[in-house]
């Protein structure tokens, strides 16, 4: 008797290089210009089909990254330390769980799955590792059911569970333009850019970040060009760092003195860039041992947090 179908893929995390909001919309949203990278910090989604008559899908997750606890603000204003896994929702509220949905909907399928995503890549930082998982799941899932659904169409279903998923179909680097859901791929030439990420042990509300942005005078957009450009001569990490930008990054250091004294402290060892509205924080460096000099600098300073090193990725979702 035949085993059922399993198929694994890897998740990475992503980093906005440069992030402007240009403009509010009427829907809630903000119109954003950003140029985003995929990094070599992985999630592992494996989805398994199950028999007729199971339960339709069954999320697990599994820390594949050591990350210990996290503080969980509860109704009321109190906060518990949870173990990170036990802190994601494995219900209707997970990201691959919706992908699950909406693929049943749109393709009129509903077969039976169980999903094991290992957590690699942290929550609450600005890293999109739920929007990754989404569209990795919509990826599986079109293999397993045998939809055979073009890469774009995927994409723009993606767009309906959250601005970033679609870009994880993209290659990498890549524009996004509208709420983000609008990407194309920049060309990028010369060695793969190294980063050093930071996240310090707490989160921040990305709609808090915005409607602190909301409150401030109107600003002059900045435009992504001169980082396109230096991308595409192949710039490495410490010449591309001047470039990078994020609107979000001061509005998130004003509303939480944990991040802006996070970024002092990490200040004395390299100038690091806020991705997404946090709070992750990284910097780019091309030399290998200054990048392994700096993880082992900051881990034994004793700020809180945890360390990665990656690099540049391709999208395992993208077609070539």
């Amino acid at each position: 008797m035949s085993s059922l179908p399993r198929i694994s893929l890897s998740a990475p995390a992503k980093l906005n290089l440069f992030f402007e909001v240009t403009a509010a919309r009427s829907d809630g949203y903000h119109e954003v210009e950003t140029i985003t990278t995929l990094v070599t910090l992985y999630d592992e989604l494996s989805i398994e089909a199950l028999p007729e008559g199971e339960k339709d899908v069954s999320l697990t997750c599994v820390d594949g990254g050591e990350f210990g606890r996290v503080r969980v603000k509860l109704p009321g204003g109190k906060s518990i330390l949870l173990p990170f896994t036990d802190a994601i929702p494995t219900d209707e509220r997970n990201l691959v769980v919706k992908a699950y949905r909406l693929l049943s909907e749109y393709s009129g399928r509903a077969v039976p799955v169980k999903i094991e995503l290992t957590k690699r890549i942290p929550a609450e930082a600005g890293l999109g590792g739920g929007s990754s998982d989404a569209a990795a799941a919509l990826f599986l899932l079109n293999r397993l059911w045998n939809l055979n659904l073009p890469i774009p169409e995927l994409a723009r279903l993606a767009a309906r569970l959250g601005s970033d998923v679609p870009l994880f179909f993209e290659k990498s680097p890549a524009l996004g333009l509208g709420r983000g859901e609008f990407t194309r791929p920049l060309d990028a030439a010369g060695e793969p850019i190294l980063f050093v990420i930071f996240k310090p042990p707490f989160g921040l509300s990305t709609a808090a970040v915005y409607r602190a942005l909301d409150g401030q005078p109107r600003w002059e957009p900045k435009s992504s060009r001169p980082l396109a450009e230096a991308l595409r001569r192949g710039g490495k990490g410490e010449e591309l760092f001047p470039l990078f930008y994020n609107r979000l990054e001061a509005t998130a250091r004003k509303i939480s003195p944990e991040l802006d004294a996070c970024f002092e402290e990490l200040g004395a060892f390299a100038p690091f860039r806020l991705t997404g509205s946090g709070t992750a924080l990284y910097t780019a460096l091309s030399d290998p041992d200054e990048a392994l000099r700096l993880k082992f600098e900051l881990r034994s300073s004793g700020i809180p947090g945890k360390v990665f090193i990656c690099s540049t990725a391709t999208s395992p979702l993208s077609p070539v």
